[in-house]
Order: structure tokens, then C-alpha cells, then sequence
């Protein structure tokens, strides 16, 4: 099994347990399927019409012959494999602008190994109530 990457985001002022949210490193697969129904999901709206209006385009482009049927098809193949590569990244700009802030990286086997790598590393960073200034 192939080690993933994540990068953890929070807004500001929250405590990382209570607030981090995981977005993982990578091709989205399900933003490869669904598309603009996967934006809808993560609430990237603006996002969501483009990826609904682009393959309409197309498809009323090669409908009307303005493109032939086999260079639309291999199109939208390349629009989806677009989609899949920048997900993850659309939804870290959407962090961003929000003010949220990364947190920091870990990675893992899976989302779970992560998330523990995660928060082990900053229970270590927190001084305990030895190390509190007094």
C-alpha cells in the first residue's frame, strides 16, 4: 500500500482536535467521476457550474459538428483527468480564502495513520503543565 500525504487546515484560533480538517495530497478519483456533483459536496460552487458547463460545451460543440464526436470524447476524458488532478487543490484555496490556515503535513497509509501522525506531533509541540509559563 502506497504512503498518502495529507495537509491539515483549521481556522485560526481553534484547537487543532477540534478543528483540522484532512485533504489529501493527489489525484481525486471521485472528482474524476462526479465532477461537478463532487463540488457540490465539498460547497465549491462556482467550481461546480464550470465543471457542469464545460462538458455541455463540448458535447453541444460535437452535437452541432463543430467537433467531431472522437476529439470530443477524448475531451472530456482530458477535462475529467484535469478535474481529478486539481481537486484536492480547489478545496485548499477554499481553505485559504476562508482564513482558515494549514496546520502542518503527515502522511500515512491511510487517513487514519495520518490523522494519528497528525496529532501526535502536535501534542508534542503543546508544552504540558510543567513547561506552562507561571
Amino acid at each position: 500500500m502506497a504512503i498518502r500525504l495529507y495537509t491539515y487546515h483549521m481556522k485560526p484560533g481553534e484547537t487543532p482536535l477540534a478543528a483540522a480538517v484532512a485533504v489529501r495530497e493527489g489525484f481525486s478519483i471521485w472528482a474524476f467521476l462526479f465532477g461537478a456533483l463532487w463540488a457540490l459536496y465539498h460547497g465549491l460552487w462556482l467550481v461546480a457550474v464550470v465543471l457542469a458547463a464545460v462538458p455541455l460545451l463540448i458535447e453541444v460543440a460535437a452535437i452541432e459538428g463543430w467537433l467531431q464526436q472522437e476529439v470530443a470524447a477524448v475531451a472530456l476524458l482530458l477535462f475529467n483527468v484535469y478535474i481529478g488532478c486539481s481537486a484536492n487543490d480547489w478545496r485548499r484555496e477554499r481553505y485559504r480564502r476562508r482564513g482558515w490556515v494549514m496546520a502542518g503535513l503527515a502522511s500515512g497509509r491511510d487517513q487514519t495513520e495520518a490523522d494519528r501522525r497528525f496529532f501526535d506531533a502536535v501534542a508534542e509541540r503543546r508544552p504540558g503543565p510543567e513547561m506552562a509559563p507561571g
